[in-house]
């Protein structure tokens, strides 16, 4: 099953937003998990695309499956990043934000299949 809904570029309506994820996946054991990532990419593209600016909007999308499901937010962003003028950044910052997507894929970082413990 997947269902969407757009929202406007406003931090105000991030709660909002949190509470449409929540009620998609009431009753998931990782129910609480998928809301707070789902804050987090929406404050992201609030903050860090043109869905920020005035007339900006996101779309947050909940895919579930028989155990199973997946958050997605779309921005109105190219998918271009520049660090700020003057800032060194080492890759390793990356890191953990490359682990948690495969985790949320279900996979470890070699594409092998995550066991739950």
């Amino acid at each position: 099953m997947e269902t969407a809904v757009t929202f406007p570029g406003l931090p105000a309506i991030v709660p909002s937003a949190r509470r449409f994820v929540r009620g998609i996946l009431e009753g998931s054991p990782r129910a609480d998990d998928m809301e707070l990532i789902a804050a987090e990419l929406i404050s992201n593209a609030i903050l860090h695309s043109p869905s920020g600016e005035d007339g900006g909007e996101f779309t947050v999308t909940v895919c579930t499956g028989d155990g199973w499901a997946r958050v997605e937010v779309s921005d109105t962003g190219t998918g271009e990043w520049h660090p700020p003028d003057g800032t060194d950044l080492d890759a390793v910052l990356f890191w953990p934000v490359t682990n948690w997507a495969f985790a949320l894929q279900g996979e470890t970082r070699d594409g092998q299949p995550r066991h739950s413990h």
